[in-house]
This record gives structure tokens, sequence and C-alpha cells, in this order.
């Protein structure tokens, strides 16, 4: 029997309630950063990722990235034409879930 083994690494975590934060920039017409950069989810994230990315070469083990898909720029994207990714500081909204279904395409 073939199994295959599918990780889901984390999400980048955001230091703010994202629908609020988004809502006050909005009110004040700022475009500030909300997520952090890549490198600082990456170094948060140093000795997972370490451990991740060696069970991602064992046969059978697939690894999702939804880090790659968010942070692409750079910078940690919190939303997408104005519509909030996350639902708080650490949770995908299921805009941010949707947005993201085309990483777990290949598995199912």
């Amino acid at each position: 029997m073939h199994v295959q083994v599918v990780i889901v690494a984390s999400v980048p975590e955001i230091s703010t309630e994202v629908p609020e934060r988004l809502a006050l920039l909005a009110l004040r017409g700022r475009h500030d950063p909300v997520g952090p950069s890549l490198a600082d989810f990456l170094e948060r994230q140093r000795y997972v990722e370490r451990d991740l990315i060696q069970l991602a070469h064992l046969p059978g083990v697939r690894l999702i990235e939804p880090a790659k898909q968010l942070c692409g720029s750079g910078q940690c994207s919190v939303e997408a034409d104005g519509v909030p990714l996350y639902r708080d500081g650490d949770h995908l909204s299921r805009f941010g879930a949707l947005t993201l279904s085309g990483l777990f395409k290949p598995v199912f």
C-alpha cells in the first residue's frame, strides 16, 4: 500500500488583528505593511523549517508551504484585492484559505 504524507507548514503569524488593523489604516488613508517580512517569518520558523525540509526529502512526503505564496514579494500579504486573508492575527479567513487552495490541488 502506497501512503503519501502531506505536511502543511505554518502560515505567517501576524502580530495584530488583521481586519481591524486594515480598517484603521484605511480610515487614516495609510497603506503601511501589516504582515512580517519573509525574512522575519523565516527567522522565527528556522528550527521548524529545517526539520520540515528534511522530512520533505523522505519518500512519500510532500511539504506544502503557504508562506511561499503569502510572502512571495518578500513581505507577507494579509489582504488580496482589499479583502483580509486573515480573520485574526493567526488564522486565515475563509477567503484566505480559498486563496491558498491551489497549493492543495496536487494532493487531492
